[in-house]
């Protein structure tokens, strides 16, 4: 019951602090940012940024997870899920393009993000998977 509670202030928080984040950059957006993020239950490094996402118009605004790091008293514990999710509703929220994860050195991430909706991005699909935000709710 108290992981539940927990997942719930995590998830709150983090809402809040990403989409003033996101919300701080005038429309139409003109260029982007980055910031690092630091929770209770880990750390993240997030960048708003345009990328080619195909089959999306040229570039896009994305939400770019450059690090996520979840505390170890939280991993295997719902905490990463709930950032993700976070992430992807955020984008959607904003009308971003796409969420892209970047350098992954977890091998468990790459089948979890998979699962997910993500697909690799590039040639080294150990490094960047990417979501798109138009084609799915």
């Amino acid at each position: 019951m108290l992981d539940i509670l927990r997942r719930f202030v995590f998830s709150y928080a983090l809402t809040r602090i990403v989409s003033r984040f996101i919300g701080s950059f005038k429309r139409p957006l003109v260029r982007g940012g980055q910031r690092w993020f630091y929770l209770p239950y880990g750390k993240f490094y997030i960048r708003l940024s345009r990328r080619y996402v195909e089959p999306l118009e040229p570039l896009v605004w994305c939400l770019d997870i450059a690090q996520i790091e979840i505390r170890e008293r939280f991993q295997r514990r719902g905490f990463g899920r709930v950032a993700f999710t976070v992430f992807e509703h955020l984008a959607r929220s904003h009308h971003l393009g796409a969420v892209f994860v970047e350098c992954i050195h977890n091998e468990h991430l790459y089948d979890w993000l998979v699962r997910r909706g993500y697909k690799p991005a590039g040639l080294d699909a150990q490094s960047l998977y990417f979501r798109t935000m138009h084609d799915d709710h």
